[in-house]
């Protein structure tokens, strides 16, 4: 597990991957592609944690492509996408991604806590605060504390510090 320090108005953002949290995948897009998509993700995912971005992102496109959209690989492969692009700075693609890994009939807290800080980083409280809140009332989320210290940094609270 990692994560990231953002820092914005004065207060600090973070964002937590836990390449672990997400059931193996059973279904795939491309023919004997299970294990090259899921392959492609942790690699992906390990160059993202080494801030190796172009090839992180090379890597969870190829996860997505061979990765069923009903699979947990094809997700994770979305949000890994979306946190390089908002590491990155690439707003438009970082939103594009997140939105992306929100698809599916399961919640992913981590996906909306990390829509929350790329929205409160642009300025549009309103939204960040609603994905804030729905990743810390989702009672599956481990680190429900990370979103909340976010929404507090987002919205002014503990900018003290």
């Amino acid at each position: 597990m990692w994560s990231s320090v953002y820092r914005v108005s004065g207060g600090i953002i973070v964002l937590w991957l836990s390449a672990c949290t997400m059931q193996q995948p059973q279904q795939y897009a491309q023919p004997g592609g299970g294990a090259l998509a899921q392959t492609q993700l942790e690699v992906g995912l390990g160059d993202l944690e080494q801030e190796r971005l172009q090839l992180a992102q090379q890597h969870l496109e190829k996860a997505v492509f061979h990765a069923s959209p009903l699979h947990p690989v094809w997700r994770k492969a979305h949000y890994g996408l979306a946190l390089s692009y908002l590491r990155s700075g690439e707003d438009g693609r970082s939103e594009h991604y997140f939105l992306r890994a929100l698809q599916g009939e399961a919640s992913y807290p981590e996906a909306e806590n990390g829509l929350g800080v790329l929205f409160c980083r642009q300025g549009r409280m309103a939204e960040a605060n609603g994905y804030f809140q729905r990743a810390i009332d989702n009672p599956h989320y481990s680190t429900p504390e990370v979103a909340r210290k976010n929404r507090d940094a987002c919205s002014g609270k503990g900018m003290s510090e």
